[in-house]
Order: structure tokens, then C-alpha cells, then sequence
């Protein structure tokens, strides 16, 4: 999966990365579904709901969400409504040598996204409601722009509830949690593969939640994973042990940070909402808090090395 972060050059206009004519981008609600199927999820933030799939579409997104999928679709579930859209409406990129990351637009009532195979838009009525154009009725480009939409959505409705999806690795030690902050690059999917090597759990190497209760936080897995992959479901909630900045390096140092440089990683990492000028706040109050309670310190570590060792 991909980052979402605005990837536009900053003189480009919005999607022309992606889109062959970004002026067609949808209007809400406007589109051909790909048939009447829907799918419930029940996870943190929702339950969420799936319309407007094909049969193939449904199958491919149960494989994809397992235990997490109901069996009906509970009222005031959160709305995901799939379009089709045109294999020409997209230009035929490579991603070889390139990292990729979503184009996003803020608006006061609408976020918009593009990346490659797809259109999405999420708004706020009465409700937070998206929809998804995209071009593939199966396979990994179908579930890649699902699941890409998907994230922006769930980002949303944790922001709404005093918690913050986070670019990180989650690893549970001891019944705990600690959290590895960073961008592609940064190192997560190292650390994940050192922690599980060593006997740990790995929730996620790539977006984990991370919410605050009654004073205290706790950090949940979510259905997300990276190049790690997501090896075992862990159901629960766990309270936060630390947060680390992380980065590769010679040997394995554990250093302080600032608080001032550990909110603004904190806020880097935190995906979508973190960069919305209109929704943005709740996020930094909630980051705010946390990073008064909880500092955020650097860690580097050897690819081959044992960062264990220091934490």
C-alpha cells in the first residue's frame, strides 16, 4: 500500500500525476456501481460498509478482511460506495524507481484522492460518507485502490474519536506496546522483521491506531500492514509503552528528542487528517497530550543488530 500524503509537485495541479484529465474528476455520488453486493466490516471506528460491488469484488474483499467481516451490515455504518471508472481515465505508470504517494485535496467539506487505479472522495454531510472510482474488478489493483481509499477512511473516523492512525510498526513486548515512527524508508519493516526474529508480536509495520482513554493511551492493531505483511491477528487493546523515531544507523542508540520535534513527527506520521488544514485539530490536540505524557525518542539501529538491546 501507499502513503497518504499530498504527492502533487507544488505547481502541479491536483491528480494530474495520475488522472489523463483531472478537470473529469467525479462529483459526489456520481457513477455506475460495479453491482448490488455489499460487505460489513467491524472494526475500530466503523462498522463500515462496502456498496456497490460485483460478486468478484465481494469475494476478493472478504480474503482480504477474514475475521473482521459481518455477517449483515449494522445501521449507521460507514459508507464506502464503489464506482467504475475507465482503464483510460488513468495514465499507465511504472512504479519501478518510484515512491509512490496518494494526491489529496482539502476542502471544507470534501477530501479528495487520486492515485494510480483510483478517484476517491470523502464528505461530510450529516456524516462522514466516500466513494471510490476505479477502473479493476479484481485482483491486486482492485484490492490496492479499496484498501487505499479504505485507510483514509478509517483515518477520519479515529480523528473523530479523541485517536490518530499512525505511519509506524506496532510491536507488542510483555503486554505492551512500543510504536516506530517513520516514513517509507525510515526503517519500519526492518525493525518488524528484527522484533518478530526475536520472539515478538508485530501488529502492524506500517499503520497501527493509537487512541487516548480516559487519560491513558493504548494502541490497537488495525488491518494494514506494509512489506512485513500482517503475520498474526492480535485482538485487544494495549497500553502504549513508548514512541520512537526511528532511522538506520552504525549501532543501536536510544536519544531524546524535543517535545517540539517529537509532535512534529508524531503529526508527519499521522496519515491524511494530519495535513488537513479543516480537520486537523482534534489530531494535534490528541498528539499534543501524548507527547507530554509520552516522549518521543530516537532510536537508531544496525540492520543486522539487536535494537531490543536498548529499549
Amino acid at each position: 500500500m501507499v502513503s497518504q500524503t499530498p504527492g502533487a509537485e507544488k505547481n502541479a495541479a491536483f491528480a494530474s500525476r495520475f488522472l489523463v484529465d483531472p478537470e473529469r474528476f467525479p462529483k459526489l455520488d456520481a457513477g455506475e456501481g460495479w453491482g448490488d453486493e455489499a460487505l460489513g466490516l467491524g472494526f475500530l471506528g466503523g462498522p463500515y460498509a462496502f456498496l456497490g460491488l460485483s460478486s468478484q469484488q465481494l469475494r476478493q474483499a472478504r480474503g482480504r478482511f477474514g475475521h473482521l467481516c459481518l455477517e449483515q451490515i449494522p445501521l449507521g455504518a460507514v459508507e464506502l460506495q464503489v464506482f467504475r471508472a475507465t482503464r483510460h481515465d488513468f495514465h499507465r505508470i511504472t512504479e519501478v524507481g518510484w515512491e509512490y504517494s496518494l494526491d489529496l485535496r482539502y476542502e471544507p467539506r470534501r477530501v479528495d484522492l487520486a492515485g494510480m487505479e483510483l478517484m476517491a472522495s470523502l464528505y461530510w454531510e450529516e456524516e462522514l460518507r466516500s466513494a471510490l472510482w476505479t477502473w479493476s474488478e479484481g485482483g491486486e489493483t482492485f484490492l490496492g485502490a479499496l484498501e487505499n481509499a479504505f485507510r483514509a477512511v478509517v483515518a477520519y473516523r479515529l480523528a473523530e474519536s479523541h485517536g490518530v492512525l499512525l505511519h509506524s510498526a506496532a510491536v507488542l513486548d510483555r503486554g505492551r506496546v512500543h510504536v516506530f515512527l517513520g516514513r517509507s524508508g525510515a526503517g519500519k519493516t526492518t525493525i518488524s522483521r528484527l522484533s518478530h526474529a526475536s520472539g515478538r508480536q508485530v501488529l502492524s509495520d506500517d499503520l497501527n491506531a493509537l487512541l487516548v482513554r480516559d487519560g491513558r493511551a493504548i494502541v490497537c492493531q488495525m488491518p494494514f500492514a506494509g512489506d512485513f505483511g500482517q503475520q498474526t491477528a492480535v485482538r485487544g487493546e494495549f497500553p502504549l509503552a513508548g514512541l520512537y523515531g526511528i532511522a538506520h544507523g552504525d549501532v543501536e542508540a536510544l536519544t531524546d528528542m524535543s517535545r517540539a520535534a517529537g509532535l512534529g513527527l508524531l503529526m508527519s506520521c499521522a496519515t491524511a487528517v494530519g495535513s488537513d488544514p479543516h480537520r486537523c485539530e482534534p489530531v494535534i490536540d490528541t498528539l499534543t497530550g501524548l507527547a507530554e505524557t509520552i516522549p518521543v525518542r530516537r532510536l537508531t539501529f544496525s540492520r543486522s543488530g539487536d535494537p531490543w538491546s536498548v529499549l
